[in-house]
């Protein structure tokens, strides 16, 4: 959201951003998603960027909802959605209460145990808020009076096909439930994750082993740390020739631009090219580079008073 002001009012801060055309809730209302089910996608990517930056930075929100969520309209029927009303987050750490709005609150924070609360109550809010607009199984006529009837309803949706994907979204226990990280490896391979992707973990404990015959559902397999396929080599960075001074980009060859590069600088491994030191030079090879460098341009050179030209190769006459 863009920032435009903060003001302190009686020990309250107001902060005023950019007004926006409407929500997610004024779109329910219009049965967009009822009738576009496609909209849908491009929310379901953007909230889990939106949560899985703020997880990376240690914040729950807690009360993801459509009515939280307003947009910006694009051309082509499309939107930008940006999660708004941040009154109920907290830190990771200190986020234990029952809060939220029933309806979207995940089962650890409905039964209110007092246990730590982690990011995986704003992915199932995100699932639920996905059901909702687009009333997948009929969920907005459903009796959700009770914990086990919220939790019903929402996995009664997850068995339809357009939810069946993501439905590890949906898994009761947070420990076994999908991270808004995982979903974006899974889903879009990555694109746009703010946690570094060697720390998200696809692993046998997803209720939904994904499908290795369709892309968007294919897992990416992280190295376990500290072994073996864990090691990676270290990338060619932009070297320089000790002698002749020209700067090598990586992926580049430097015998197109360098003929006294050595060939022994470089090995291939593995299609990623490796960086060894450069091998010493004797005496005689320096005075030979430098010779070939200097002789390049005419110099004028004074000596014993004498204003003479200099060729290039050659040296001042020393009589």
């Amino acid at each position: 959201m863009e920032y435009i002001f903060a003001q302190l009012v009686e020990s309250q801060v107001e902060i005023f951003t950019a007004l926006k055309e409407g929500s997610v809730e004024g779109l329910i209302s219009q049965d967009l998603f009822t009738r576009e089910p496609q909209c849908a996608e491009p929310l379901l990517n953007q909230m889990l960027l939106a949560l899985d930056y703020l997880d990376y930075n240690g914040i729950l929100h807690r009360d993801v909802k459509p009515a939280n969520v307003l947009y910006t309209s694009q051309p082509a029927c499309q939107y930008i959605y940006q999660l708004t009303d941040f009154g109920l987050c907290n830190a990771r750490d200190n986020a234990r209460t029952y809060t939220g709005s029933p309806m979207f609150m995940a089962p650890e924070v409905l039964r209110n145990q007092g246990t730590r609360q982690t990011s995986k109550v704003d992915v199932w809010s995100l699932l639920v808020t996905l059901v909702y607009a687009m009333d997948t199984a009929g969920y907005r006529k459903k009796p959700l009076h009770t914990t086990e009837q919220k939790i019903t309803a929402v996995h009664e949706a997850t068995q339809t096909p357009e939810f069946r994907p993501i439905k590890t979204m949906a898994i009761v226990d947070p420990e076994q439930r999908a991270s808004a990280a995982q979903m974006i490896v899974k889903l879009y391979r990555g694109k746009g994750l703010t946690t570094p992707d060697t720390q998200v973990f696809i692993g046998s404990h997803s209720a939904n082993p994904p499908s290795t015959n369709t892309p968007r559902e294919a897992a990416v397999k992280r190295p376990v740390p500290g072994s073996a396929t864990n090691i990676r080599p270290k990338l060619m960075t932009a070297a320089r020739n000790p002698i002749t001074g020209i700067q090598v980009r990586p992926g580049t060859s430097p015998y197109a631009v360098d003929p006294h590069f050595p060939k022994t600088n470089l090995v291939r491994g593995a299609g990623i090219q490796q960086q060894r030191k450069p091998p010493k030079y004797r005496t005689a090879d320096l005075k030979t580079r430098f010779q070939e460098r200097i002789a390049q341009t005419a110099t004028r050179h004074i000596f014993n008073n004498r204003d003479e030209t200099i060729m290039p190769g050659t040296f001042p006459n020393e009589d």
